[in-house]
């Protein structure tokens, strides 16, 4: 009892819980085969040739995300999302902890005969299933999830959408999930790919920093935090809207840094593009 108010037994709660556990698995399931079915018809209003196929090929996004920060959290979870329709098709989650083995070792003792019998019987409703690390929780969801995509969903995730991290993807190609002679194609995130260019121009405005020399600052022609905001944009709209024609994006791309360190003394606008003026290419409030 707790101020006064009758308190539920650890045992009653894991009771309670497992039920919980056990509809949500009914539920989950419900839902995905829900997704799944309007991913297929998306897939095959695109293509009609893919209706009598009983496993179709479909290009998804990956990641994995953990309960703390820090890669030493004990749970984890891997979500699958198909990319034509944004509809989640799978997810696994990992754990290193289970309540009830805690309770239990407190009440039988870890070691103990009494302890081991009640284990074996809770196996398969156990909630650690994962003994790695943090760290790769997402990279060994992830081979979970690829194994049973055939059998579970009736499709092969054959193009995965990356968010910059290609371990997951090396891994699953590793592995060989859909064969030996079956290779996962990775295509790149065009804003990961952005907010890498971001991140590795502050960074160079900190090295230099550190040698005595300031690019960044509040004066005209500095390397600041909105420059860089405003150059990173552009990184990824001079790539979106002119793929897939690479020599175009190249020249975009390259337009906007010359175009930056112009001035009326020292001009290089030799990279802007013929015959249209350097404000239309460049976002509004670029300067």
């Amino acid at each position: 009892m707790i101020l006064g108010i009758p308190a539920m037994d650890s045992r009653t709660f894991s009771n309670f819980l497992s039920d919980l556990v056990i509809k949500n698995k009914d539920f989950k399931k419900q839902v995905l085969d829900l997704s799944r079915d309007v991913v297929r018809g998306k897939y095959i209003d695109c293509d009609s040739s893919l209706e009598n196929q009983e496993v179709i090929d479909v290009c998804v996004s990956y990641d994995g995300t953990w309960q703390n920060r820090g890669h030493t959290s004990l749970h984890g979870i891997g979500i699958v999302i198909d990319i034509l329709t944004g509809l989640v098709i799978d997810f696994e989650v990992l754990s290193k902890f289970c309540q009830d083995c805690v309770n239990s070792e407190g009440m039988l003792g870890k070691n103990t005969p009494e302890f081991r019998i009640w284990h074996d019987s809770h196996k398969n409703d156990c909630q650690k299933n994962f003994n790695g690390s943090s760290n790769s929780m997402e990279m060994n969801s992830a081979a979970i999830l690829w194994k049973r995509s055939v059998k579970e969903a009736k499709m092969r995730y054959m193009t995965l959408l990356s968010d910059g991290d290609g371990k997951t993807h090396q891994h699953l190609n590793e592995i060989q999930v859909y064969g030996k002679n079956v290779t996962i194609m990775k295509e790149e995130c065009i804003n990961h790919v952005a907010k890498r260019v971001g991140t590795c121009l502050r960074n160079v405005v900190q090295d230099w920093k550190k040698k005595g020399v300031t690019l960044g600052g509040k004066k005209r022609g500095s390397l600041k935090d909105e420059t860089i905001k405003k150059l990173q944009n552009f990184y990824r709209k001079a790539i979106t809207d002119n793929a897939p024609d690479i020599d175009k994006m190249k020249s975009y791309i390259f337009a906007t840094f010359h175009h930056c360190m112009s001035t009326d003394k020292n001009p290089h606008h030799s990279k802007c593009p013929v015959g249209k003026k350097i404000l239309v290419l460049l976002p509004k409030g670029f300067s």
